[in-house]
């Protein structure tokens, strides 16, 4: 049926598919791998506006308060999966965290969410901005990939009397002892 010129074609194009799909698995990897480290970034400057400050920033301006405090480009709040362009950002804070670093460790501190500036919110604005999940940031610094199917176990208010463990995280804190 085929003679060997149209096995040669038939062998690239399947080599070719390969490579390109491959090559697609390659970028989503990468790009979720730099949502984690922007999240992880954003954690330690939330921390060290908290240490000069002695509070988090505003929920309605934290964007607006880091860029002018650090110096940050408007799409650093965008996850790099996101083709959007413009100022707009994918990433919200937590609207129930008080103005203090205080509450349970595996607290969600910041998200993943629709495009938008300033974002603040809760369990109702959290979105599989990545293939099944979504990256979160917890209060004790820690970034996890969360599956979408596990969105309803996250903690969203501090009721709990777990606190952050300083010691284990390396977070530290103004005004609290290791």
């Amino acid at each position: 049926m085929f003679n060997n010129k149209h096995k040669k074609y038939i062998s690239i194009a399947i080599f070719v598919l390969l490579f390109v799909g491959m090559i697609y698995a390659v970028k989503v990897y990468l790009n979720r791998l730099d949502c984690s480290l922007r999240l992880q970034s954003l954690c330690s400057l939330m921390l060290v506006y908290h240490n000069e400050y002695n509070e988090l920033p505003n929920h309605e301006r934290w964007y607006d308060l880091l860029i002018c405090e650090f110096a940050l480009q408007d799409d650093f709040f965008k996850c790099p999966s996101c083709q959007k362009k413009g100022k707009i950002g994918t990433y919200f804070i937590n609207k129930h965290l008080n103005s203090k670093w205080d509450g349970p460790g595996d607290l969600v501190f910041l998200f993943e969410g629709e495009f938008g500036w300033n974002q603040y919110g809760d369990a109702n604005d959290i979105l599989p901005l990545h293939s099944g999940g979504s990256h979160v940031l917890f209060l004790n610094g820690n970034v996890e990939f969360i599956k979408q199917e596990d969105f309803d176990k996250l903690i969203w208010t501090s009721s709990s009397n777990k606190t952050v463990d300083n010691e284990t995280t390396g977070i530290n804190i103004k005004g609290q002892s290791q």
